[in-house]
């Protein structure tokens, strides 16, 4: 199965974002991780999954300057793709993308670390909580 292109807010490990840091952090580099995906179908109900259930990499670093996404996983390359658009403001930074047949959308709050992050795929969607801090 193929790995899901968010594979931008990632796994097993919560990353706990300090919400000072992130908010006065110039950096343009953060590591994410998920801490929840949801997995929805049509006319049905959520239902909580793991990443791994949801083929997503565990941590996810993002460099808003390359606009680049690096999907990190043990035993597994890392794999890299563009970021399809950001734009930050004072508060928050919003990304999306698209590969293949999926696409993407997240938001990222500079004043807590916390993330959302939605994924669309032909008959599924997927809602992903994380965190993010700066690298």
């Amino acid at each position: 199965m193929m790995r899901r292109s968010l594979s931008i807010v990632a796994g097993a490990a919560l990353l706990t974002a300090q919400a000072t840091a992130v908010a006065q952090s110039a950096d343009k580099v953060f590591i994410c991780a998920f801490n929840e995906v949801r997995e929805c179908k049509p006319f049905g109900e959520c239902k909580r999954v793991s990443p791994k259930d949801a083929n997503l990499a565990p941590i996810v670093m993002l460099d808003l300057e390359k606009k680049e996404l690096v999907s990190i996983s043990m035993g597994d390359p890392d794999r890299e793709e563009l970021i399809g658009g950001i734009k930050s403001t004072d508060g928050a930074v919003y990304l999306h993308g698209q590969q293949g047949k999926e696409a993407w959308s997240a938001v990222i709050s500079l004043k807590t670390g916390s993330m959302t992050a939605n994924i669309s795929v032909e008959d599924i969607g997927f809602v992903v909580f994380g965190n993010c801090a700066p690298k």
